[in-house]
């Protein structure tokens, strides 16, 4: 019975196998409001029956994860990369009590190259954030929202903080505000490229 219930598809769930750190593994329904997990959420909720009236929950912090593969039932050949990493949300370095949160957030990552990492973000009132990672940093830094564009100032501050490669800064600032909208991997493919050629 409980073998013919865990093989039954639900479609109005996300469902998600979490490799944890231990070596245990999940293979269970994420239950989040609105099926995302949120910027702030400090741990994710498991269940193998998402539908009943009171479903049993297995609850997991951030810090347990190692690494989390979402998809629909209905089409599992789509399928999200989730790791959890510590966030800078704002676009500058000034505190906010989001960046001081203690615990990393398990994001989405989008991109994975040598040198690079980008991840997106989601928040109810500002939807998708993305971010980037270099294997240098210790936190993701938030470069663009879908609600928001490359302004001036955010591209000071990518410039100032890749000053070490003049290529970037050169790169960051011919871009216009909207050129990368539609393809926020464009420029952690090109800073991911400038990287690696300096190293030889």
């Amino acid at each position: 019975m409980a073998q013919a219930q865990k093989q039954k598809k639900i479609y109005n769930r996300p469902h998600c196998k979490v490799f944890l750190k231990n070596g245990k593994v999940v293979d269970s329904y994420l239950m989040a409001g609105h099926n995302l997990i949120h910027r702030t959420d400090s741990a994710i909720k498991l269940s193998n029956n998402p539908n009943a009236f009171f479903p049993k929950t297995e609850k997991y912090y951030n810090e347990e994860v190692d690494s989390m593969l979402e998809w629909n039932d209905r089409n599992p050949e789509y399928i999200l990369h989730y790791v959890p990493v510590k966030i800078r949300y704002s676009y500058t370095e000034d505190s906010t009590a989001v960046d001081s949160l203690s615990y990393p957030v398990l994001a989405m990552r989008f991109y994975k190259g040598k040198n690079v990492e980008g991840f997106m973000i989601w928040d109810m009132l500002n939807g998708f954030r993305y971010l980037y990672k270099t294997t240098e940093m210790n936190v993701a830094h938030a470069y663009i929202g879908e609600k928001h564009r490359l302004t001036e100032s955010r591209k000071q501050t990518m410039a100032e903080e890749f000053k070490k490669y003049p290529r970037f800064v050169n790169f960051i600032n011919s871009l216009k505000v909207n050129s990368f909208k539609d393809n926020p991997p464009y420029i952690l493919n090109q800073l991911d490229v400038i990287i690696e050629e300096a190293k030889h």
